[in-house]
């Protein structure tokens, strides 16, 4: 979903620019582009860190309530995903407020 929507931003964005006469702007779009595909490859960094990473012990899995904890991972997640929208809807009345004069 964020890879579709910096894609549209930077078509908007960068029709927008040259409309008023900013090419650098877009030269300045596409580096930044190319800098979250360069975060992407160090992500896969993180994965074989990662799967090197020791297992846990079966004796330790067994005092481990699963369902507690598949419940505490959803919780998380829901909390992340909440704080990630509330970010973006910041971002959005930020661009709104810089954008409009008065």
């Amino acid at each position: 979903v964020l890879l579709v929507m910096l894609g549209w931003m930077i078509i908007f964005f960068g029709d927008l620019m040259t409309y008023f006469g900013m090419a650098r702007g877009i030269k300045v779009l596409r580096t930044i582009r190319m800098l979250r595909l360069l975060r992407l490859f160090r992500l896969t960094r993180v994965v074989r860190v990662f799967n090197r990473l020791p297992t846990v012990p079966p004796e330790l899995m067994q005092c481990v309530d699963r369902d507690a904890m598949n419940t505490c991972i959803i919780v998380g997640n829901w909390i992340l995903a909440i704080f990630f929208i509330n970010h973006l809807i910041g971002c959005c009345w930020y661009g709104v407020g810089t954008a409009v004069e008065g």
